[in-house]
């Protein structure tokens, strides 16, 4: 009965309507089950469509808990992964405004951005070593987007792939968000959008990469093309 309240502002003018023309006929005459059948089918339609309408549940009928974006998923160290990303996006930004004041902000993204690259190569070559072919590539992305790290922070699909191209549409990344929070997503640009160019060249010479659009700069997705070019 409680749940009853939702349909009444709904069925107001409906209902007086009905009550008016139930009171002119018979009870349970042909008309009077037809309009009482017409109700229960209306009550019924509006039940369908506000249960469809709310906001998903964890374990439905106990707990009445929202679903946590994947971006409060806790890491290692027991903080969240939005916790972390905040955390390691402020170190970045307080290194920037440092050699900001010294040398200027084109000169501290330059440094930074080129430090960033260099970390990227020496990581990639260290973990992932030459890939000897572009399936063989194309194994190591799926395979490491869809590790907890990866998967816990961004949501990509994969647009198209053919034998000598994947491509990537990102349409939430955590970097993106913590460091437009901070209005300081030129800095997010050069330490985690730029290097992606280099990381291809890393896996093999053949591997190139083309982009068009990033989160980082405003748009509403990255698309990564990654090809190989004999």
């Amino acid at each position: 009965m409680r749940l009853y309240w939702v349909f009444l502002p709904t069925f107001e003018i409906d209902y007086a309507c009905f009550r008016i023309k139930l009171f002119s006929i018979t009870p349970f005459s042909s008309q009077f089950l037809v309009l009482r059948k017409a109700i229960a089918e209306q009550l019924l339609n509006v039940r369908v469509e506000f249960f469809q309408s709310r906001p998903k549940y964890v374990d439905e009928g106990k707990s009445m808990n929202k679903v946590p974006h994947k971006f409060q998923e806790k890491v290692q160290s027991g903080m969240t992964y939005e916790k972390y990303f905040r955390d390691k996006c402020h170190e970045m930004v307080c290194l920037a405004e440092e050699i900001e004041q010294v040398l200027g902000r084109k000169k501290a993204l330059e440094i930074m951005g080129k430090a960033r690259e260099r970390f990227i190569v020496d990581l990639t070559r260290k973990e992932r070593g030459p890939v000897d072919s572009f399936e063989e590539f194309k194994a190591g992305e799926k395979n490491e987007n869809a590790s907890p790290y990866f998967s816990n922070t961004l949501t990509l699909t994969y647009a198209e792939e053919t034998a000598n191209k994947l491509t990537l549409h990102v349409t939430e990344c955590l970097w993106a968000k913590v460091f437009k929070e901070v209005n300081a997503t030129d800095l997010g640009y050069v330490l985690h959008c730029q290097p992606d160019f280099a990381y291809a060249q890393a896996c093999n010479a053949h591997i190139k990469m083309r982009r068009t659009k990033t989160l980082m700069q405003g748009d509403s997705y990255c698309d990564h093309t990654f090809y190989w070019e004999e």
